[in-house]
């Protein structure tokens, strides 16, 4: 073998070359394991940052593994999601307000299912739209137009004077 030249055993059928962590797929999670084991601080800090990082792909990777659990359709991808809030211009389709990307706040933003996935709404570029956490949390699993309801009711409630003082 010349100097300079790459193992052809480390190449697949067509030339590529297979990355040292296919190839040694006990090492690598032993190495794994023992970093997480011996470092957690330096992995919950390396994926923090991931998770600022990549706020879209986050979002998608909890909501296929909810239509997973769900056993719902699940086809949207970063991309479309991203695509999504962008074409809704970074506005909460539940309040108007514009979402923030930063972690860890109430107006932080969430992917919302039109139809509830809860009821049978595929996780699907179709069935998705930007939302407030705290907007999501609110609607819970209701529909669009039983959470409309329900906000009406709660405003009556208010008006009527409860007890409660304002």
């Amino acid at each position: 073998m010349l100097k300079g030249q790459i193992n052809p055993a480390i190449r697949d059928g067509s030339g590529n070359i297979i990355p040292w962590r296919v190839r040694n797929r006990d090492a690598a999670n032993a190495a794994t394991r023992n970093l997480r084991a011996n470092q957690p601080e330096k992995i919950r800090k390396q994926n923090r940052k991931w998770r600022e990082n990549n706020p879209f792909a986050v979002a998608v990777i909890v909501a296929r593994k909810r239509a997973r659990d769900l056993g719902v359709d699940s086809t949207l991808t970063r991309q479309e999601w991203e695509f999504v809030v962008r074409s809704h211009e970074f506005i909460c389709h539940i309040c108007g307000d514009k979402v923030s990307l930063e972690l860890c706040r109430p107006e932080t933003l969430s992917l919302d299912h039109l139809v509830p996935m809860s009821r049978g709404g595929a996780n699907a570029k179709t069935n998705v739209a930007p939302a407030h956490r705290r907007c999501n949390q609110n609607r819970t699993n209701m529909t669009l137009g039983e959470f409309d309801s329900w906000l009406e009711k709660v405003s009556q409630f208010r008006g009527k004077g409860n007890g409660r003082k304002s």
